[in-house]
Order: C-alpha cells, then sequence, then structure tokens
C-alpha cells in the first residue's frame, strides 16, 4: 500500500469505533460527486478537526474554509463546546489568526485487539510509553 490507504483507513476505523456518536461529517456535492469534507469529533469540552480532503478537479470558491472552520464551529456552537483543534500543521499561520497555542493530550494508536489496548497521556505523564 504505497499511498497509505489501507493504514489511513485502518487508523479512522479504529477512530470511528472509539468515537461512536461523536463523529461528524460535513461534505460537499456537485451534483452527486462529493467535492470535499470534513471529519471531526466532538469530545469533551472541544471539538476537533480530524481530516480534510477536496476534490482538486472540482475546485469551488472558499469550500476548505466553509468545510475546515465555518460549519464544523457552527456545529461546536450549537453544542456547547468551548475550544476547536484545528490541527498541529501551519501553527504561526493560526496563531496570526488569533489562535491559541496549548499542550494536548497523546493517544497511542494501536489495534484494540493488541495486549494492553490503546492508552490515554497527557502532558503531565513523564515517564516512557510502554512497548507496543
Amino acid at each position: 500500500d504505497r499511498d497509505g490507504i489501507d493504514a489511513m483507513t485502518g487508523l479512522l476505523k479504529r477512530q470511528a469505533a472509539a468515537m461512536g456518536s461523536e463523529a461528524r461529517v460535513v461534505a460537499a456535492y456537485d451534483g452527486h460527486r462529493m467535492t470535499g469534507f470534513c471529519l471531526y469529533y466532538h469530545y469533551g469540552s472541544t471539538t476537533w478537526i480530524r481530516a480534510v480532503a477536496l476534490d482538486r478537479d472540482h475546485p469551488a470558491p472558499h469550500l476548505y474554509f466553509n468545510l475546515m472552520y465555518y460549519l464544523p464551529i457552527e456545529d461546536a456552537y450549537a453544542r456547547g463546546t468551548s475550544a476547536l483543534h484545528a490541527g498541529m500543521t501551519t501553527v504561526e499561520v493560526k496563531r496570526r489568526r488569533g489562535a491559541e497555542v496549548s499542550g494536548l493530550y497523546a493517544l497511542v494508536d494501536r489495534d484494540p485487539a493488541s495486549p494492553g489496548g490503546p492508552r490515554v497521556r497527557t502532558a503531565r505523564d513523564r515517564g516512557p510509553l510502554p512497548s507496543a
């Protein structure tokens, strides 16, 4: 799997199983063809953007910002969440637009059927991760 499709499919399936009804997708269509989507999760008081993709063969003005920010933020307000995590890339651009940078939690991504299953760690954890 040179494109990482199988690995990403497995990761998203495990996340979907873990997040259940807290997972959300907003999508854009041109007729019957999906031209973009955003996958995000509500967890605790935060809405977490997980994945955004656009069909580059069917560009649409403002589609990225509608899918990545405006629609998930609207849903987050309706749900009562107080924070939006918009990913760990382009941090300086987000900071210039008013984002606050803070410590995050980490999740060791393992197949839940493996011994020990996933383990959640917080920024306060100091010990090494258990070996897989």
